[in-house]
Formats: C-alpha cells, structure tokens, sequence
C-alpha cells in the first residue's frame, strides 16, 4: 500500500519515480492507443486520471516554486543541514521539478490509478497505470528499483513478465516523529533487502512471501507501465493485449457522462462508485468488514445515489477540487437528507480564534427532524453490527426519561447554527482543545440552555453527576463543570450564542473575538473565498496539516472516528544504543518517540501542540440543491502555503509510510520463506520483521536472525 499512500500524496511525482521491470519496447505499440479507463475492470470504486499530464505537472511545478524542492539537490540539503532526511517521495518530487523532469513528463501520455476496494489482508487492492509515451527515463528509473528491491519474476502473462515485490510492515512514521526515528526505521528496511538477498543466495529458488498479502507485482507493455495488486495488474496485461472477456470500466454509461462532465481541462480527474465499493466490502467475511462499512450502507445508501464524480483543476487563484453526486430518483439517501439545504451562518466564524486548526459550520434547520433522522441511521448500522446490543435511540429515551429532558427538542430543535473546532494536534496524542459555537433560537433560550439544560447533556456525556459552577475570569460569567478525567468545560454566552470549550483561555478569546469580529472570519483570505462560496449549508475551514493528519489518521478526530475504543500503551525498547518508546492502539498502529536529546530545555506550558506552520486554510464548501450535491474545496491562498506544507511534511513527518489511517492498516507481521524445490522441507521457521511486537512487557529490538539453511538443500 506503500505505492498507492504516495501516488494519492503526489500524484504525477510518485508515477515518474515508480519502479518497473525491464524489456525491450517496441517504438509504438496498440497498448499506447488504449485509454487507461479500458484496461481496468467496470468493478472499480474509485478511478483517478491525470489528464493532460504535461499541464499539468507545469501547474503543479508552478505552485510549488519557492519550496526545499526548488533547485533540486541543493534545496534538499538544506533540509539535511537542519538534521532532518527527506523521505523518498520528497526526492521524487524534487526530481520532477528540475527542468529535465519537465521535458520528461511533457512526454508522458497518460496517467491513472484505479482501486476496486479492500481485501482481506486490510489493504485495499489497486492498480496504476502509466503510458509513457516517448519517455525512456522512466523505464531506467524501474530497471534500478527493481535491482535495489531484489524483484523476483513469479510469472509471464501472453508473454510479458511480471515482477513482484513485497513491502514488509515497519513502524508507523507520523507526525511528531523525530526524524532520528525515520532514519532507524530506513536502516530496518535496508536490513530487510539485505536479509533477502542473503536467502536468496544461500536458498536459490526461494520466494519470499509476506504473510500480510502486501505484494505488489509491477509489468511493462510495449507503451505501457503497470504496478499494483497481483489481481488487478495481471487483469490489465489481458485486457491491453486483447484476452480478456470482461466489461470495462470506459464502456460504463455513468463512467462516460462523468468524463465529459469534466471536459479537457489539465487536471485530475475522478470517478467513485459507492455501489461497488459496497459489493467488494460483502464479500469480506464480516469480522474482516471495516469498522465504517455499516455507516457506509445505512448512512450514504450506496444503492441511492449515482456515482460521484469530478477532480482536481486549476484557476487563477490555484487549485480547485469539486465533487458532485446526485440521489436516483424515488430513491432517499440520510447523508443526503442530513445535509442543510439553507445557508449555514458564516458570522460565527468570527467566534473560531484564528490559532485553532480547523472548523466545520452547519446550519441546522428543522433540527429535531435531522436528530431523529441520526438516530435512526445508528440503529441501523448497530443491529447490522449486533442486534443483541441495545439500540442507541433506546438508550437515548432512557437518558431523556431519567434525566427529565428530550435532547431532540430541547437541544437540537433549538440550535439554528452551529460551528464545531479544534485547536492544533497534542504531541503526545493528548485531548487537543475543542470549541463549540452554538447559536440558538434566542437570547432566553441559550440562558436556560446554560443554567438548566447544560448540566444534564454533560451528565449523559459523562454517565457522571454533574453540578455546574459560576465563575467570574477577565469581566466575563463563565458556567463550569468538573468531569474528572474527562477534564473540564466551561460555557460563555453572548446574546443568542453559547461557546463551549475544554479550555477557559480558549472560551474567553472565542468570546472577545466574536464581540470584536476578529476570528477566521476577520482574516481578509477566508472572507474572500467565502464570498465566493453561495448558499453552502455545511463550510470547512481547516488547515493542510490537519488535513494530512486526519488522512492518515494521526488526528484526533481521526483516532476517534476509527476506533472510539482505542487505549494507547507505552512500551519501551532499545535499538541500538538508542531508547525510544513505541505506542499502540487498537487499530494496530505504531509509534515511536524517542526522549529529548542530553541537556535540551524541558517542554514549555503550550510546547505541546503542533502549531502547524501557520498554513493559510484549506475551504471545503458542501451545497445542496434539492437532490443534487457539490462539494467544492480551494486553498485560501495558494502561495506561500503549498511550499511551506510541504516544509511541514518534511519536519514532521509525511506518515506515508506506514500506519492505520482512516481505513485500517496492517501491523508488522512476520517474512515468510517459500522454498521453490521440492525436496526443500515446506516447514521453514518464519523469519520475523524488524518491529516491536505487542508484548505486555518492555521488550528489545533486535536486528532479525537468519534461519540456518536446511541440510537438504543441494548446491
């Protein structure tokens, strides 16, 4: 999955640096002709394509002008001389800039990336796609992967190789990580190319298998470069040499209106549908099933909605991303139905301080009608899960039936807007600060909200008793409640408004900035790209960093979406000379945090956030017209922020290496030795990967042993 995080980073970067196998090619061939969208399955989920890709790269070099990739090698060492190592895709990017990285993608003619869906192996399977067109960079750029990674030939389809390769499992790499972290973790992966070519000499003829299913099988046509999962890739070998007897994905009616919707601009394009990836997760055996299937079928409604479809383009203020999709007719979707169709109120913005990440705003009309209709979605996702468990609206009832209230009238039948923020991610993966901005009915209601109603939503949260307190902080009446290890809340009003937040300092400032109208909203880059925004029910004002972060889930919310129920623990170990500490979830993440160095300062109060580098937000708009849908997000100000993000990917970390993310991930698991003779015992010890197991005691790292060759081996 490694190939696919950076490709869907990096796009045309990773493409150009992607490593394939090596055979003579013909000047021109009829797998050149094909478009890409033929040589996939119409069982794909999601589709992306580069279109145009000369433009494209040329737009994309233009934003990122100013960068540490600018005047590549030189601006990387900058980065060294920091004491931090740019990960490989970095380097890939930086070579794409150079002005002979130019001309060689001017020449490519096509670029794509298909994924069916996930597998049983927590990955998802995919393929991508390369017609390079009269490049002949690439092709030595594959012949040296190859060598490097110690591909091994497993097969011919209608007389092409197929190379494969194996990306073993290895600590997560994510924000926070200190980059001495990163360097143990790119001298595990050396040591592991090491050990197989030691196998492979001493055991000749032997595959090593991953036992995770983490192969990737990379192919070269005449005109044509394919690397991905097993399955997909020798699919597509058949179908561009004409043997295979399957419908295509180009052939799909809704696939093709999609594409000309798009037209030819230089961009991306993309095509996704919810109905197939639906199909692809049933037949997964159900505890295989991710942990988001049942809120996909009983939220989005797969079988409700067309595909969803559009991409990434370019206008004079930088890039632009908008998706759309629509219901089908007599069908009803709750996403849908859930979205506001009235403008959400951009005012409350000025209550976000502009030091916080990122916000999402809602109006929220008919708002006892839309509770009802939450609730009846997470019944039917939990009886889809386990009918023995109780319903959540029957715990709801009981809730309102103890505590005297009805959350669905009384709480969001009264809210008109409201935005919900967070404050920068917690280095040490703490509870960052949180604000909620609610404006209700009127000025009485938000009063009786904050002295009667508020203390019994707090207690439902809790499952605790709580007694809220007044108390008097720079002029202003704040409402607090204690709630033990959950820490502490505390309610400002003004007017018709009522800010809540799990810091004080942070209440007081929402308030003085909302008074002022100093928050996000009085920043001149946010007011004028919502100028642009009409009618939008749902806006999102977030940064690229946490952005990134919630992508590869490192983030708060991110951990919490993905597994609610996920208990950090601490362990330590040595590698080396070097002591670090490695946390686990549940979700079979890792990560290492090695100790401040001999005689650093000790961390100063607020020392403990990721502020992020201050990038300009990123603005994600959702408008909803009857039964049609558009979500359009832009960079609130292109330049400086898409260089210096990328600064930030390089000093804290991109995490694309390794890690649970949204979508589940794999842990490290053990190599396995598959000896190809058969008078080779089949029972050969696993070999097992450089990575901390989940011990409840502290426990070594150690380099990994290599197995004795068997005595029945002949030379």
């Amino acid at each position: 999955m490694r190939s696919l995080c950076v490709l869907t980073v990096m796009g045309i970067a990773c493409l150009l640096a992607s490593p394939l196998a090596a055979q003579d090619r013909p000047a021109s061939s009829k797998e050149g002709d094909k478009s890409l969208a033929s040589l996939v399955g119409k069982e794909t989920a999601f589709y992306l394509e580069v279109r145009k890709p000369d433009a494209t790269a040329e737009k994309l070099s233009a934003l990122l002008q100013g960068s540490v990739l600018e005047n590549y090698p030189a601006g990387l060492e900058k980065l060294r001389q920091k004491g931090i190592e740019p990960e490989a895709w970095m380097e890939f990017l930086g070579l794409l800039m150079t002005p002979e990285g130019q001309k060689e993608a001017r020449k490519l003619r096509g670029l794509a990336l298909a994924v069916r869906g996930p597998n049983a192996d927590g990955g998802w399977d995919y393929v991508t796609l390369v017609q390079p067109g009269d490049s002949t960079a690439l092709a030595l750029m594959l012949r040296q992967y190859l060598a490097s990674q110690s591909a091994q030939p497993v097969e011919e389809v209608e007389g092409v190789a197929i190379f494969r390769c194996y990306e073993p499992s290895g600590i997560m790499v994510g924000k926070g990580m200190p980059n001495m972290a990163r360097l143990q973790l790119e001298m595990q992966r050396r040591m592991m190319q090491q050990m197989q070519r030691m196998i492979q000499r001493q055991m000749p003829g032997a595959a090593i298998v991953n036992a995770q299913g983490n192969a990737v099988d990379y192919v070269l046509l005449p005109d044509l470069i394919a690397f991905g999962s097993p399955a997909l890739v020798k699919e597509s070998v058949l179908l561009a040499k004409g043997r295979a007897n399957m419908e295509v994905l180009a052939d799909h009616k809704a696939f093709a209106d999609a594409g000309k919707s798009f037209g030819e601009e230089a961009g991306v394009f993309f095509y996704g549908d919810l109905s197939v990836l639906e199909s692809q997760l049933s037949k997964l055996e159900v505890n295989l099933q991710p942990a988001w299937t049942a809120w996909l079928r009983h939220f989005a409604k797969p079988s409700a909605v067309t595909p969803v479809h559009g991409g990434l383009t370019f206008d004079k203020d930088g890039p632009r991303v908008q998706i759309k999709m629509a219901v089908k007719d007599q069908e009803a979707s709750p996403l849908v139905s859930f979205l506001p169709e009235s403008p959400a109120n951009a005012q409350l913005l000025h209550y976000v301080p502009s030091r916080l990440e990122g916000a999402i705003l809602l109006a929220n009309p008919e708002g006892q009608q839309r509770w009802k209709l939450l609730l009846d979605v997470c019944d039917a996702a939990v009886r889809s899960a386990n009918p023995a468990m109780p319903s959540p609206s029957k715990r709801i009832a009981e809730l309102e039936e103890s505590l005297k209230v009805q959350f669905g009238k009384d709480v969001a039948g009264q809210i008109k807007h409201l935005v919900l923020a967070q404050g920068p991610e917690r280095l040490d993966g703490s509870l960052p600060q949180l604000l909620g901005v609610f404006e209700v009915q009127d000025e009485e209601t938000a009063k009786t909200l904050q002295s009667t109603v508020l203390g019994k939503i707090l207690e439902a949260v809790s499952g605790q008793q709580v007694v809220p307190t007044i108390k008097e902080a720079k002029g202003r009446t704040l409402t607090v409640a204690e709630l033990g290890s959950l820490g502490t809340i505390h309610v400002g009003r003004q007017g018709a408004v009522l800010v809540v937040g799990n810091d004080q300092e942070l209440v007081l400032d929402a308030l003085t900035a909302g008074e002022r109208k100093q928050g996000l909203l009085g920043e001149a880059r946010v007011a004028a790209a919502l100028s642009e925004v009409k009618g939008a029910g749902t806006v999102v004002l977030a940064r690229p960093s946490l952005l990134w972060q919630m992508a590869n889930g490192t983030s708060f919310v991110a951990r919490l979406l993905t597994d609610p129920n996920a208990q950090q623990v601490q362990r330590v170990g040595p590698f080396g000379q070097v002591q670090f500490q490695i946390q686990f979830n549940n979700a079979g993440g890792a990560q290492a945090i090695l100790p401040a160095p001999p005689g650093a300062a000790p961390a100063q109060p607020g020392g403990n956030e990721d502020q992020g580098f201050a990038l300009a937000p990123v603005l994600i708009s959702v408008t909803r017209s009857g039964n049609q849908v558009t979500l359009d997000a832009r960079l609130t100000e292109a330049l400086p922020t898409l260089p210096r993000f990328l600064e930030y990917l390089a000093e804290r970390g991109s995490g694309v290496i390794q890690g649970p993310g949204p979508f589940g991930g794999a842990g490290p698991q053990p190599l396995i030795i598959r000896p190809a003779a058969p008078n080779i015992r089949q029972a050969i010890p696993a070999v097992p990967a450089p990575a901390v197991p989940p011990l409840p005691q502290p426990v070594p790292i150690q380099p990994p042993g290599l197995p004795a060759p068997p005595n029945q081996i002949e030379k």
